[in-house]
């Protein structure tokens, strides 16, 4: 039991690093991914809604009454994640949103035993 416990709080320091990592650079209007925003046909205010939302479901990730409200918010971005990749014909990137949807639930599961 407890080493499930060891992984589910390895797998969350793991995406929350991940998550802000990704974040980051949103908010701060990183060229990169304004660009990559831009050719999905997103707007750059939805740039920054993505990195808001990346940002606080990765922290409320830390705390057991606030993870599945954060699974949720990082689940929702994953899904958009993975139909923009389809949509823009991107071929195998739809493997990292579903690789990461995976990591999530797994890490809820684990959290929550």
């Amino acid at each position: 039991m407890k080493k499930m416990s060891v992984i589910g709080w390895i797998l969350t320091i793991l995406l929350v690093v991940m998550f802000c990592l990704a974040g980051f650079p949103k908010l701060a209007g990183s060229s990169v991914w304004n660009r990559m925003f831009v050719n999905w046909g997103y707007s750059h205010s939805m740039l920054l809604i993505v990195g808001v939302l990346e940002c606080l479901g990765a922290v409320a990730l830390l705390h057991r009454r606030t993870i599945l409200w954060g699974a949720a918010i990082l689940a929702v971005i994953m899904v958009g994640a993975g139909y923009t990749h389809i949509a823009a014909r991107e071929g195998y990137a739809v493997l990292r949103p579903a690789l990461f949807l995976g990591l999530i639930g797994t890490t809820v599961w684990l959290r929550q035993r």
